[in-house]
């Protein structure tokens, strides 16, 4: 019996884990590109097409769903990009036909973001999830996956 226990403990603990570094990617992502747009200072003025009053199909990742608002801004050289930013700080904002100013990635113009108060987007929140996830991730492995896999190596 204890044996199974200890399997379980142990699954439960690799599923944590797990979780924790899709998390922890996630949030070291979005803090690479938020650093990124901020050293770039490359900016363009948007117009907001559509805002998050709903679930949206992403074009980009086919069956992903995102609650978002659409933006389309032209670039320095006359390309016209339209999509949705890669971190978003309005919760529920409305600025459906508003003009916005978008932050984007000179090498990569559809990674943007439009923040609520134009200014670059704080770091706070990637930065909380990225400490967060990792101090989970050490707990689960430290605490749980190391314990059970030595007790079932005994």
């Amino acid at each position: 019996m204890s044996t199974v226990l200890t399997v379980l403990a142990l699954l439960l603990a690799l599923a944590v884990s797990a979780a924790c570094v899709l998390v922890l990617r996630w949030g070291v992502r979005n803090l690479r590109l938020l650093f990124r747009l901020r050293e770039a200072e490359a900016w363009a003025e948007g117009r907001v097409v559509t805002a998050p009053t709903g679930l949206r199909r992403d074009v980009a990742e086919e069956g992903a769903r995102r609650w978002s608002e659409t933006i389309t801004f032209t670039l320095a050289d006359g390309t016209t990009i339209t999509g949705a930013p890669a971190w978003s700080d309005l919760q529920l904002a409305d600025r459906t036909g508003e003009q916005v100013p978008v932050a984007y990635d000179p090498s990569d113009p559809t990674r943007f973001v439009s923040p609520e108060d134009g200014q670059p987007v704080n770091p706070l929140i990637p930065t909380l999830t990225v400490a967060a996830s990792a101090g989970v991730l050490l707990l689960a492995v430290a605490g749980g996956v190391v314990p059970a896999f030595l007790r079932l190596l005994s």
